[in-house]
């Protein structure tokens, strides 16, 4: 095997520089899933709290699962609010289907903080996990 060359020690670092840094949800413990317990907005669920500031970006993915044995529950998640539908997604997580994708990579920041509710309290968990996105500077 050759020695790398300069280009493709160049196109290496690039390559490395466009994927984002993947970390846990700030609202697990160690990755573990988060147990929806809230039924209503007033008090829901922390998920996870997005990067400070306008810079950085949070690019956040999630799933669920319903462990009920014969009901369908329906989820929300709040993204920095409780309007609906400004800061509410809504999904039903169907019984026995494992896990469910409920946000694909929608990207955040300033301090966002997600968060979600079931219309069954201790029945559903969500994992996932975010890519801290940061952005080359311009030259």
């Amino acid at each position: 095997m050759l020695p790398p060359t300069q280009e493709s020690l160049a196109d290496i670092d690039a390559q490395l520089k466009e994927h984002p840094n993947r970390g846990l949800l700030s609202g697990s413990t160690h990755g573990k899933n988060i147990l929806i317990t809230a039924t209503g907005s007033t008090s829901p669920t922390l998920i996870h709290t997005a990067v400070a500031g306008s810079v950085q970006m949070d690019e956040i993915w999630l799933y669920a699962m319903n462990t009920d044995p014969s009901n369908d529950v329906s989820i929300a998640i709040l993204f920095g609010g409780t309007s609906s539908p400004a800061d509410l997604i809504e999904a039903k997580i169907p019984h026995g289907e494992g896990l469910c994708l409920v946000i694909p990579g929608f990207v955040i920041n300033n301090g966002v903080s997600v968060s979600a509710y079931a219309t069954a309290g201790s029945i559903v968990s969500v994992n996932g996990f975010i890519n801290r996105i940061t952005p080359e500077p311009s030259v």
